[in-house]
């Protein structure tokens, strides 16, 4: 069930990828090999479907909310939509030459990696029989069930006052997948997330990287999905330590690790959905300050704003990334990228944050639900965590900046307003600011995992260009050191 989830909604996005990007590359899109806009690949395309999947369950939250409960409650409305989009997708004329041009051995790497991860993230899951705990998911579940028996909009964790939201993105993309599907339900939900954060975090490191180094999509995946820390080496035997409050290698093996190798595993949470949406979201804005091109603006902007559909914190970021972005734009298309990235970005996110500004005045403000914050990793321990991750990363940095690019200096400006973000979570922790009911929003923990994502990126154009420093200097002790550093 969940694997036909996953089929589903991946197929889904797919088609509304097609269409979406047809139309932002323009007459441009007719004149590239593989009928794509310039800088797009297999990758991109994957990863934006994704987020075109989310976008199209995001819609559907909205025509819930406003038939006041009657979408999701429905069994036959979502499947119906759904066929339409894929027969839509299979009547469409494809344009001249399209296609990837991708050989079977081209393949093989990226599935040789997909087993692996499989057999780390997915095997301990089977094993034991799901991947779904307390705590969290069940808050998450029920919210999800909510909708799917007609109520409009999930009440949130102060229910009695109507005085606390939560972002719905998250539930939004599970109550789709759910009627997807028939006979399927929340549990089966939850592994179908966890197998689509499995696929889409890698898949966000690559297209990061391959913004920074041409063909580092594969080694920035595996520097975001199979790097990690120290601790596994002091540790001797297979452990896992479920709070970190105990934790004994540092940070770790340990659930909430700044290493975010630990976001792939289950459970299936909002963070790491929100987590995958900026990854795209920095690609696309990357793309948008490249080229210059408004319609990729517009899509960049759209996908900040799904980021708060379902994030806070991460919608914190995304809106910074944008407006480094327009900074970052030619001096005679600021102004325009400013109306393409904001205007989107408000709408959308102005959805959900709408309602929750007219209670927030209405009510005289939040209730603090957070009864106790996460551990704060010392900053020594958390990048322990990354292990060699953070020599590559380094590495990588040093070669964006010389390389100087227009890619490189905006994702490097990423880099800069995370370091920024970081040192005010710090201020918070120090001086207790309580955020007006919020202190999550920034919390360290929200912070380490865009700074692995980024740094995942730029380790793997540092290993992809050290690959080929070696190789022309030796074909043959090249792929053994690369592998060497993997086994590592």
């Amino acid at each position: 069930g969940a694997v036909a989830q996953l089929l589903f909604a991946l197929a889904i996005g797919w088609v509304l990828t097609e269409f979406i990007l047809h139309w932002a590359g323009g007459h441009k899109a007719r004149r590239t090999p593989t009928g794509l806009p310039e800088g797009i690949g297999l990758p991109e395309q994957l990863l934006f479907a994704i987020v075109a999947f989310v976008a199209f369950s995001a819609s559907l939250m909205v025509l819930h909310a406003l038939s006041r409960g009657a979408v999701f409650s429905n069994p036959v409305v979502v499947p119906a939509l759904g066929v339409a989009i894929l027969a839509a997708g299979i009547v469409r004329p494809r344009t001249a030459g399209g296609g990837h041009g991708l050989s079977l051995r081209a393949w093989i790497p990226a599935v040789v990696l997909g087993l692996v991860l499989m057999a780390i993230f997915v095997a301990p899951m089977i094993a034991v029989g799901s991947g779904v705990r307390a705590g969290d998911s069940s808050l998450h579940m029920g919210w999800t069930e909510q909708m799917l028996r007609g109520e409009s909009v999930p009440p949130g964790p102060a229910p009695e006052l109507g005085r606390n939201a939560y972002p719905w993105g998250f539930h939004a993309v599970m109550a789709t997948m759910i009627r997807l599907v028939p006979a399927t339900g929340t549990f089966i939900a939850q592994e179908a997330m966890h197998l689509l954060f499995l696929l889409g975090l890698p898949l966000g490191c690559a297209c990061l990287a391959r913004r920074l180094y041409s063909g580092a999509g594969l080694a920035g995946a595996v520097c975001g999905s199979l790097i990690a820390g120290f601790g596994w080496v002091s540790a001797r035997r297979v452990d896992f330590v479920a709070s970190p409050l105990e934790a004994r290698y540092g940070a770790d093996m340990v659930v909430a690790s700044p290493n975010s190798v630990y976001e792939l595993f289950p459970p299936a949470l909002p963070r790491e959905l929100g987590l995958l949406i900026l990854a795209a979201a920095g690609v696309l804005i990357v793309l948008a300050v490249r080229s210059e091109n408004l319609r990729f603006a517009l899509i960049a902007g759209a996908a900040v704003g799904i980021v708060g559909l379902i994030s806070l914190p991460f919608w914190i970021t995304a809106i910074i990334w944008a407006a480094l972005g327009v900074a970052l734009s030619g001096a005679g298309a600021r102004r325009r990228m400013l109306g393409a990235l904001t205007v989107p970005g408000v709408l959308v996110f102005g959805i959900w944050a709408g309602p929750v500004a007219f209670n927030y005045i209405r009510y005289g403000g939040f209730v603090n639900v957070t009864s106790q914050l996460g551990v704060e990793w010392p900053l020594p321990t958390a990048l322990a965590a990354w292990g060699l991750l953070l020599p590559l990363a380094l590495a990588g940095i040093v070669l964006a900046w010389r390389s100087g690019t227009t890619s490189a200096r905006v994702i490097l400006s990423f880099v800069g307003a995370t370091v920024v973000l970081m040192l005010l979570a710090l201020a918070r922790s120090e001086f207790d600011w309580d955020l007006v009911g919020h202190p999550t929003a920034l919390h360290p923990g929200r912070v380490w995992p865009v700074a692995h994502l980024l740094g995942s990126a730029f380790a793997g154009a540092g290993l992809a260009a050290g690959f080929m420093w070696m190789k022309r200097r030796s074909e043959f002790l090249a792929p053994i050191a690369v592998a060497a550093l993997v086994i590592v």
